[in-house]
């Protein structure tokens, strides 16, 4: 059966990014005077959340017992977690910038 061992994945990865938003979006609301959080600060700060959800529920590549196929997936989940941040920032001064005249 194709996609045994990484059947799942999709739907963890979508469960995961929806606690953090789930949390993000409280902390947005909670803070979002206190603080002054802007558009890239609350993109760094669910980034911030998803990696911790993501070291909480066992997906740190680095410290975890598994081995070779499951350990290169969980370093492939944080490293387009990265690349997503980084596109939506850069995405966002790209926007600003046509924006402002």
């Amino acid at each position: 059966m194709p996609g045994g061992e990484t059947g799942m994945v999709p739907f963890l990865i979508l469960y995961y990014s929806l606690i953090g938003l789930i949390i993000s979006s409280v902390f947005y609301i909670i803070f979002k005077k206190v603080y002054n959080l802007t558009i890239p600060r609350s993109i760094l700060l669910y980034q911030i959340i998803y990696i911790i959800i993501l070291i909480f529920n066992e997906a740190n590549p680095f410290e975890n017992p598994f081995e070779g196929f499951i350990q290169n997936l969980n370093l492939w989940v944080y490293l387009f977690s990265f690349l997503a941040t980084i596109t939506l920032l850069l995405l966002y001064k790209i926007y600003t910038k046509q924006k402002t005249p």
